[in-house]
């Protein structure tokens, strides 16, 4: 499930992390890590209020933008795999820099999540040749 850290990262694997974390950070209303994916439809007629869209989690967007779905019972292999994560970037690492296994990516809140995902994109880019600032927000290379 994980990628072996000997093994490069393919530019559609940083390709990937960089679409996520840009989703996640443009569009914060459609990011919920409490959810792999949820429909919001509500109405409150005494505020006038009328909401609807899908939120995503980090992997629930990945797995959106590989297969146009989520399905809930693939949605964490199948993330770590299309972003190329290794264990010891899917595992937060305590103060004396030991991997944490208590703490994973798919697991923390919004605002660590986003964080998270910023640095990632900007290794893989940069694992790839690319910085994050050369990437223009919607610029996908699939290979």
């Amino acid at each position: 499930m994980y990628r072996d850290p000997s093994t490069p990262l393919t530019t559609a694997q940083a390709m990937m992390r960089k679409k996520v974390y840009d989703q996640i950070s443009n569009h914060p209303d459609e990011f919920d890590m409490a959810w792999w994916s949820r429909t919001n439809t509500f109405v409150n007629p005494e505020m006038e209020i009328e909401a609807c869209g899908t939120t995503r989690c980090v992997a629930g967007w990945a797995q959106f933008f590989a297969k146009g779905e989520v399905d809930t019972y693939n949605v964490k292999t199948d993330a770590i795999e299309l972003m190329g994560l290794t264990r010891e970037e899917y595992f937060d690492h305590d103060e004396e820099g030991y991997l944490d296994v208590n703490t994973a990516l798919f697991h923390v809140n919004d605002s660590k999540a986003v964080a998270w995902m910023k640095r990632l994109a900007e290794d893989g880019l940069k694992e790839i040749g690319i910085e994050l600032d050369d990437c223009e927000e919607g610029d996908d290379d699939d290979s």
